[in-house]
């Protein structure tokens, strides 16, 4: 391959890319000067969906967790039904609260990273 100044190899795809970045294993290929913003739109959506993800595993965990224990003697009037039934419909989605919160965070955290990184 040639090699211009700005252009390094990558062991993964044995090919030169210009302005390399890294080697992302999700999208299969190189990131560098031509696909860095499609690589940022990914970054970006896939933290929406990561939102999105926890915002509705999220209502389903206060559903079932939050609110029961949020209610438990404190004199307060029962103007709810109780979320028994809706606990056991849901009962899988409200237990992913915990790893997509996580998930939201570090995907998040990546892409703003990487948004800082190309504006820079």
């Amino acid at each position: 391959c040639v090699k211009t100044r700005a252009s390094h190899h990558c062991r993964q795809c044995g090919r030169c890319i210009q302005g390399f970045d890294h080697h992302c294993p999700f999208v299969a290929g190189c990131i560098g000067d031509r696909n860095r913003h499609f690589f940022l739109w990914f970054l970006a959506l896939s933290s929406a969906g990561c939102m999105y993800a926890t915002f509705m595993s999220g209502h389903a965990f206060w559903e079932c967790v939050g609110f029961p224990v949020a209610r438990l003697n404190l004199g307060w009037p029962e103007t709810r039904p109780r979320p028994d039934a809706a606990c056991r419909v849901v009962k899988e989605l409200s237990l992913l609260f915990l790893p997509t919160a996580g998930m939201t965070v570090l995907v998040c955290s990546l892409c703003m990273w990487q948004g800082w990184l190309f504006s820079s």
